[in-house]
C-alpha cells in the first residue's frame, strides 16, 4: 500500500480530546452489560428460527421487476449464567493534538478500564501516532499485569502524525494471540490518516483481512471534523460497529446502549452468501461491503450478542414468466457459534406470480415493509448527506422530502402510522440540519451530515 508524500497535510482539528476520557470509562462496562437488541421485527421462517428471506409482498408482478429482497437474521436468545472471557484492543490516537489535560485525561480513563478486567479477560492498549506501539501487551489482567499497564500508559507522550493503519495492524496481531473466542478493537480517532496506509480503500480492505480472521473492529467518530466514511468503511468491514458522538457526554450512554455486552456475543466470524435463481439478478445491498463470486454475493454480518436480530436489503431484479411461484435466491449464513463451532442456517425466498399489480399491494407483510423502507431510507440519508457536502442543499433536501413522502404514502396503505412517523423524524432532523448553506464553517451543517450518515448505517441494518 502507498505512504502518505510528506506534503500531504495534518487535519486534526477534533473533538475527540476530552471525548477520549469518556470514551475508556465507558468501554469498563462494555463486558457486564446486557445486550441491546435490534428493533429489526422477525418473523421465524419455515425452515429456520434464525433466517427469513422475502419480498415485502407475498407475491410479484409477471414480467421484469426491480425490488428488494429482505434477509432478517436473529441470534439464538441463549440464557447465561456467566459473562464469557473477552479479549480487547483499545487503539487510541495519541498524536500532537493530544498534549495537555486532553492526554492526560485519556491515560486516566484508560486506567479505569484496566481495573474493571478480571484475571480471566485480556486486554491489550495500542497507542499510534506517526508510528503505532504496543503499550500493554495482549495477556490476562492479573493485578500485577493490570499494575505494569497503568505504569507503561504513564509513559506515552502525544505527539507526531496519524497512522490508522499502525494502529490496526498491531492492534489484530495482539488479538492474533488471544485464548478467547471473543476478539474486539475499538479504534477512537478522527479518521484523517496522514502516515502508513491514508486512502480510504486501503484501510476498508486492511478492516476487512482482520475481520476475516475472527477480529471485529468498532470505530467511533468524536465531534465535527472526522472522517464519517473512512471510519464507517472500516467498521462495515471490520463487522462491528460505527459510531458518531457529538460531544463527550453522550459517548458513555453510547457504548452502553449500542455495544452491550461483549460477554454475552454468541455468534463470531458472520457472512451471507446469497444465490440468486434463475432469471435473478442482485443489483446491489444497501449499507454492507459485498463481494460477487460468479452471480451470487458475498456480504460480511456484525457479530450477534444473544437475542440480538439485524437485517439485510437487496435490490435486485427478477423476471417472473408463467410459472405460478417464483424463486428469488437461496441464501446461506455461516458463523462460528461460541461453545458450538461453525454452524450454517439457509432460507429460500419466493413469491407467487400475479399480473395484478392490487394484488401484490394487498399482500404486503408490514414487517418485511418496514426492514425495506428503513434500508431505503439509509440510502437517502446517503445521497443527500454527499448532495450537501457538494453544495447541493436544495437537491440534499429534496431527496429527504422525496424519501418521507414516499414512506408515509406506504405507510397509510399498509396501516402502518409508526412507520411514517419514525421515518419522517429521522429525514426532518437531517433535512434541518442542511437549512444553512454549506461551506465548510457551518457547524449545524456538518453535524447533520455526520448524524445523517449515522443514523444511515443504523436504519440499513
Amino acid at each position: 500500500m502507498p505512504s502518505a508524500p510528506a506534503s500531504v497535510a495534518r487535519s486534526h482539528r477534533r473533538r475527540t480530546l476530552v471525548a477520549l476520557v469518556t470514551a475508556a470509562v465507558a468501554l469498563a462496562a462494555i463486558v457486564f452489560l446486557t445486550p441491546r437488541k435490534k428493533t429489526v421485527r422477525f418473523t421465524p421462517g419455515p425452515s429456520s428460527p434464525y433466517i427469513t428471506a422475502r419480498l415485502d409482498s407475498s407475491h410479484i408482478l409477471r414480467g421484469t421487476t426491480e425490488t428488494y429482497l429482505a434477509i432478517a437474521l436473529a441470534a439464538p436468545d441463549n440464557r447465561v449464567t456467566s459473562r464469557a472471557p473477552t479479549s480487547v484492543a483499545i487503539v487510541l490516537d495519541r498524536s500532537g493534538s493530544m498534549l495537555g489535560q486532553p492526554w492526560t485525561d485519556a491515560v486516566a480513563s484508560a486506567k479505569v478500564l484496566i481495573d474493571k478486567l478480571g484475571p480471566d479477560d485480556e486486554l491489550a492498549i495500542i497507542a499510534y501516532s506517526t508510528n503505532a506501539d504496543v503499550v500493554l501487551p495482549l495477556g490476562p489482567a492479573t493485578g500485577e499485569a493490570r499494575a505494569r499497564a497503568k505504569a507503561a500508559i504513564d509513559l506515552l507522550v502525544a505527539d507526531g502524525g496519524t497512522n490508522i493503519s499502525g494502529g490496526l495492524g498491531l492492534g489484530a496481531d495482539e488479538l492474533g494471540r488471544a485464548r478467547t473466542p471473543l476478539r474486539r478493537m475499538v479504534l477512537i480517532s478522527d479518521g484523517q490518516a496522514n502516515e502508513g496506509i491514508y486512502d480510504r480503500g486501503g484501510l476498508v480492505r486492511l478492516a476487512s483481512t482482520r475481520a476475516a480472521a475472527g477480529i471485529s473492529i468498532t470505530a467511533v467518530g468524536v465531534g465535527l471534523d472526522f472522517n464519517e466514511e473512512t471510519m464507517a468503511g472500516i467498521a462495515v468491514a471490520g463487522r462491528g460497529n460505527y459510531h458518531f458522538v457529538e460531544n463527550a457526554a453522550d459517548l458513555g450512554a453510547m457504548f452502553v446502549a449500542e455495544l452491550g455486552s461483549l460477554g454475552e456475543t454468541v455468534l463470531t466470524h458472520a457472512g451471507l452468501r446469497v444465490v440468486p435463481a434463475d432469471g435473478v439478478e442482485i443489483l446491489d445491498v444497501i449499507g454492507y461491503d459485498l463481494t460477487r463470486d460468479g452471480n451470487a454475493v458475498v456480504i460480511p454480518v456484525a457479530d450477534l450478542r444473544r437475542g440480538e436480530r439485524t437485517k439485510v436489503v437487496l435490490r435486485i431484479r427478477a423476471t417472473a414468466g408463467s410459472e405460478s411461484v417464483k424463486e428469488l435466491a437461496t441464501v446461506t449464513w455461516t458463523f462460528e457459534e461460541l461453545g458450538a463451532g461453525a454452524r450454517s442456517h439457509t432460507a429460500v425466498a419466493h413469491a407467487e406470480v400475479t399480473g395484478d399489480a392490487s394484488v401484490v399491494a394487498s399482500t404486503r407483510d408490514k414487517d418485511t415493509v418496514r426492514l425495506v423502507e428503513e434500508a431505503r431510507t439509509a440510502r437517502a440519508l446517503e445521497e443527500a448527506s454527499t448532495a450537501y457536502h457538494d453544495g447541493r442543499r436544495d437537491q440534499a433536501q429534496q431527496i429527504l422530502r422525496v424519501r418521507a413522502a414516499e414512506a408515509a404514502a406506504l405507510a397509510g396503505e399498509i396501516g402502518d402510522a409508526t412507520l411514517a412517523d419514525d421515518i419522517g423524524t429521522v429525514t426532518t432532523k437531517v433535512e434541518r440540519g442542511f437549512a444553512a448553506a454549506p461551506s465548510a464553517g457551518a457547524a449545524e451543517g456538518r453535524k447533520a451530515i455526520k448524524g445523517g450518515r449515522a443514523d444511515a448505517y443504523q436504519l440499513a441494518r
